[in-house]
């Protein structure tokens, strides 16, 4: 799993994963590769985006345009979560939940006060 992160203009990008997929065909296999990311602003605006394509920069490339056009506002209570959130995509499973009252963080591995998990794919 790589994990690059980089600033566009007022929006910090954040590659989750990237994934080398395959379909079988009469002549073989062809290979494409799947790019997860992040977009965000710190402020309560989030988006993800998934992209696949042939080559990796290409795959990065269409998962950061994706998020940054499926932004969407999350209400922040000083700077974390306002309460507890459960959801599911798929086979996916995520909580999220609010950090405790004077939580330090190292901004590199977090934008707000947060903290999460995620189980299954």
């Amino acid at each position: 799993m790589s994990h690059i992160e980089k600033q566009a203009g007022e929006l910090q990008e954040k590659l989750i994963a990237v994934n080398r997929v395959s379909k079988t065909v009469k002549g073989g296999r062809i290979f494409s590769f799947t790019a997860l990311t992040v977009v965000g602003d710190g402020n309560g605006r989030v988006g993800f985006g998934y992209g696949k394509a042939r080559e990796v920069p290409a795959a990065i490339q269409k998962a950061m345009e994706k998020a940054r056009r499926n932004m969407i506002n999350v209400a922040l209570n000083t700077g974390t979560l306002q309460h507890p959130v459960k959801g599911t995509h798929t086979g996916s499973r995520v909580f999220m939940q609010p950090a405790s009252e004077g939580y330090r963080y190292h901004r590199r591995w977090c934008n707000a006060r947060r903290s999460g998990s995620r189980w299954g794919s």
